[in-house]
């Protein structure tokens, strides 16, 4: 599936499930971050810079991994990952991607491997934008917003319905912008050119014929 259409609580912003409809909504190529240049076990903590980003958590269970790891996941695509699955509903717990500059678009690949019910809500600018499926399997979630840019995208385990920890992972995050949407003038708009086309023949004739 491509673009899913947002809920009224999601109204700012368009969720796609198929990376290839969202990068054909951006302007050039997005950003990577995929963090295997991170040494596996690495606790995220309050601030951790991984390339062009910042990460931190109020979790001390959230990590950069590497698979396999806890109830046999296979990992996302084999390699370094952001393990969010100590991140508890109770306590709260959050993971927050700070971006280097504000942008309409953010993407990345997911996993979930515990059918419990719980999952982290993606929130951006205080709202929130989507969130993770709760069924066991891989997936892409890319979103763009159509209220202005931003330079944060928090994941959020306090909103789950389930009242443990999350057992997700986020892996090959991705940041850009949105293309510009085509102009289209509205029928009013078209109505004053077609009338102003035609006053200029309409002059232009009259002057040939004075001449």
């Amino acid at each position: 599936m491509g673009a899913l259409s947002p809920r009224p609580a999601e109204a700012a912003f368009i969720t796609f499930n198929d990376r290839s409809a969202w990068l054909s909504a951006l302007t050039g190529t997005p950003s990577l971050e995929n963090f295997d240049s991170i040494v596996a076990d690495t606790v995220i903590g309050g601030g951790l810079n991984v390339g062009a980003l910042t990460l931190s958590t109020s979790s001390l269970a959230a990590l950069v991994d590497t698979a396999p790891y806890q109830d046999g996941a296979t990992g996302i695509n084999g390699t370094s990952m952001l393990n969010a699955s100590g991140m508890n509903r109770a306590l709260a717990h959050t993971l927050t991607i700070a971006l280097p500059g504000p942008f309409t678009a953010f993407g990345f690949a997911f996993e979930n491997f515990d059918q419990s019910g719980d999952f982290l809500t993606v929130i951006v600018g205080g709202q929130v934008a989507t969130a993770l499926p709760t069924a066991i399997g891989k997936g892409f979630i890319g979103i763009v917003s159509d209220a202005g840019a931003f330079s944060s995208v928090l994941f959020d385990a306090s909103q789950t319905t389930g009242g443990g920890n999350v057992f997700n992972a986020i892996d090959d995050v991705e940041w850009g912008d949105v293309g510009p949407a085509a102009t289209v003038p509205e029928p009013s708009s078209l109505a004053l050119l077609s009338l102003g086309g035609a006053v200029l023949r309409l002059a232009r004739r009259r002057k040939q014929r004075s001449a």
